[in-house]
């Protein structure tokens, strides 16, 4: 699920709110629990998100991830000084300021 998240990031704009619905959506299949009406939660969502070398399961925040995306593409855009690479990098911050 996360290699098709990140890809997705990378073609489209996507919102901050379909970045916490993928978290939460991550978070409740981590959680479910076996009892009926009742979640136990053995680990915390930080840990679980916590690279692997320090003892988590390495699954990154979709929240961050998408930050971290929107910010390799300005990069690629201000090294390239084509206008409809401009144009894109204009519209995926508005996404973003209109999103958070």
């Amino acid at each position: 699920m996360a290699a098709l998240t990140i890809y997705l990031m990378y073609a489209l704009a996507l919102p901050a709110g379909a970045a916490q619905q993928i978290d939460k959506q991550l978070r409740s299949f981590f959680w479910k629990g076996s009892n009926e009406g009742k979640n136990l939660h053995a680990i915390s969502w930080d840990r679980i998100t916590a690279p692997k070398d320090a003892g988590g399961l390495g699954l990154r925040k979709t929240v961050i991830l998408r930050k971290a995306i929107y910010g390799v593409l300005a990069a690629k855009v201000l090294s390239d000084s084509s206008l409809l690479n401009w144009v894109f990098l204009l519209s995926i911050i508005g996404l973003a300021i209109r999103g958070n």
